[in-house]
């Protein structure tokens, strides 16, 4: 099937944020179904770290695509990888590529961190920066994310000096 308005372009679709993968997935594919040459995601934030267990319906950590791309990662950059808004430019190449991958796209470019931070300025103030940071606002935020993160990390294969530092 051969679409004429995509059929051997290359198509850049721009999104708010890459969550599950799912969607980008489904639509990655109908494009590529439609003749598309390539699909190039643009994301609209920094990586989504963590659920919003105020409103986003995750449960766990390993339901993010960030976490299916970050298992992939050697154990040394993974422990890297934990300080999430503080990720080397490198190792966030390396989880957009994993990503990419698993979504069938040709690349994923996320907003970083730093640049969402300098957008917002002096607006920071009551802003609920958690899904990319995994810092929660609440106590009961932040014990479920830090019993998710231990399970989480658990089930990995890690240095164990590595672990000790996250």
């Amino acid at each position: 099937m051969s679409d004429s308005a995509v059929a051997k372009r290359t198509i850049i679709v721009v999104d708010e944020a890459l969550i599950r993968g799912d969607t980008s997935q489904a639509v990655t594919m109908m494009l590529l179904a439609a003749g598309a040459e390539a699909v190039h995601w643009a994301i609209g934030s920094p990586p989504i770290v963590a659920p919003h267990y105020y409103g986003m319906g995750i449960d766990t950590l390993d339901e993010l695509a960030f976490w299916q791309a970050l298992k992939r990662l050697p154990p040394e950059l993974r422990a890297q990888s934990l300080r999430f808004h503080r990720m080397d430019p490198p190792a966030l190449k390396i989880i957009e590529s994993n990503i990419a991958t698993a979504i069938q796209a040709a690349t994923i470019t996320y907003l970083p961190f730093r640049a969402l931070v300098s957008i917002l300025a002096n607006r920071l103030e009551g802003i609920d920066l958690s899904p990319f940071t995994l810092e929660m606002p609440t106590p009961a935020g932040r014990q479920r994310a830090d019993r998710n993160l231990k399970a989480l990390l658990a089930a990995l294969p890690v240095n164990p000096r590595l672990r000790s530092a996250s």
